[in-house]
């Protein structure tokens, strides 16, 4: 993971702490090129990453969930070199476990 991405990483893992009811959504997923299997274990290795990561900067697993798609939710029909590189990614969504929205209290 990229220091850039591991700094966003940080600061959500002290937002996650700060917050009450929240749990932590890692997507991975992969380009179209290579086979479904190969693609699979790419996308499940990002997301294995990814999540590693979060639990190193103090997330607890209780607050981690996963799913990794390999290529089967490409953005794109492209074969370009751009394309193809936000295609290999990993989405991470901050949400409530019952589903309200996270507001500002003073």
């Amino acid at each position: 993971i990229e220091q850039h991405y591991m700094d966003a990483l940080e600061e959500l893992a002290l937002t996650v702490n700060d917050i009450e009811n929240s749990i932590v959504m890692v997507y991975g997923y992969a380009d179209a090129r290579g086979t479904s299997a190969d693609n699979q274990r790419l996308s499940e290795g990002r997301v294995d990453a990814v999540v590693s990561a979060l639990m190193a900067l103090g997330i607890s697993p209780d607050f981690i969930q996963s799913s990794a798609f390999g290529e089967s939710r490409t953005l794109g029909k492209s074969d370009n070199l751009e394309t193809l590189f936000f295609d290999r990614r990993v989405n991470v969504v901050l949400r409530s476990t019952n589903n309200e929205l996270f507001t500002l209290s003073e």
